[in-house]
């Protein structure tokens, strides 16, 4: 006997809600007309489940690299430089300025094309592409560098910037990658606002606010970094994919499946408009199934009680 990964496609999910709905019958073909509402509803309630607050198979970790005086990032597709996975190098020796040979402690994970942000000797972070890998020894970049670097100074390199985060749920500081983590504030709009002396430079971050936004969302924080080299590592909410073909899996886990097809088939029911008896009975399968999907969904921490004096 052998065990492996439990999966559904899109198109699975439609197909069962449509006919666990009533609305096809079980031994008979699905109508592409009937197939391309459900697979509207069931996208739409993908996208609605983000607003529930759940999901810890969606949460990850980004790297934010900062920059002296700047306090708002945007962070999306056409955000700043913002990502999950990434290399960090250091320059190998002092390099010159307008040089496009940049030798590095490391190579490996690099790929040509990638996105390449160095540290100057101006306390800029200059950010190009690769254009060549010497493997073990040294990155070709397409631009030419606009001052010197210093032995020792931090490279970071990836493929692809974040998804606008749906929630950003924490945030750490750090100087360089190997700094040792400080838990920062989170901030409400109006409480981030409140803040005075925001362009005001300080050798640390202390707090932050995250707007989503409509297209790419907006990172502020409190007080602006004093040096290139301090990051931000922050815990987010990824977008929900949605899916474009039938015949691709559905990427929530397997636990959630029911709580998804009976969803489906409750819109479903609702757009055409099924008998109000079996219409309850969906809703109700619908609510139990999300419920038991969601207390899978929790994170448990220890709670210690400590005896007092009673008055």
């Amino acid at each position: 006997m052998t065990t492996g990964v439990y999966t559904k496609t899109f198109g699975e999910i439609c197909r069962d809600a449509l006919r666990d709905a009533g609305i096809s019958a079980v031994e008979r073909p699905i109508s592409a007309a009937h197939f391309a509402i459900a697979t509207s509803k069931a996208n739409d309630v993908l996208v609605a489940w983000q607003g529930l607050n759940i999901h810890l198979w969606a949460e990850t970790e980004a790297l934010l690299p900062l920059n002296p005086s700047q306090t708002e990032y945007t962070l999306g597709a056409g955000g700043d430089h913002c990502f999950t996975d990434y290399v960090y190098a250091t320059a190998s020796s002092d390099i010159a300025i307008a040089a496009v040979v940049i030798p590095c402690s490391v190579t490996a994970g690099m790929t040509i094309g990638d996105f390449v942000g160095i540290e100057l000797s101006t306390n800029v972070r200059q950010w190009s592409t690769i254009a060549g890998i010497s493997a073990g020894v040294s990155i070709t970049i397409n631009d030419a560098l606009t001052a010197a670097v210093d032995s020792g100074a931090t490279i970071y390199t990836y493929t692809t910037k974040i998804d606008r985060p749906v929630r950003v749920l924490g945030a750490r500081g750090a100087t360089q990658q190997v700094g040792n983590e400080q838990d920062l504030r989170a901030e409400t709009r109006e409480s981030y606002y409140k803040l005075v002396n925001k362009t005001d430079l300080s050798s640390d971050v202390n707090a932050w606010y995250y707007s989503p936004q409509l297209t790419n969302g907006k990172f502020l924080v409190w007080q602006s970094p004093r040096n290139c080299d301090q990051i931000v590592r922050f815990t987010f909410v990824k977008p929900q994919y949605v899916n474009q073909d039938q015949s691709e899996n559905v990427l929530i886990p397997a636990e959630w499946f029911l709580a998804f097809k009976w969803a489906v088939a409750y819109e479903l029911g609702v757009t055409y408009a099924i008998d109000p008896n079996r219409l309850i009975s969906i809703a109700q399968k619908a609510q139990d199934s999300l419920s038991i999907a969601m207390s899978n969904d929790e994170e448990y921490d220890s709670i210690n009680f400590q005896p007092g004096d009673c008055y």
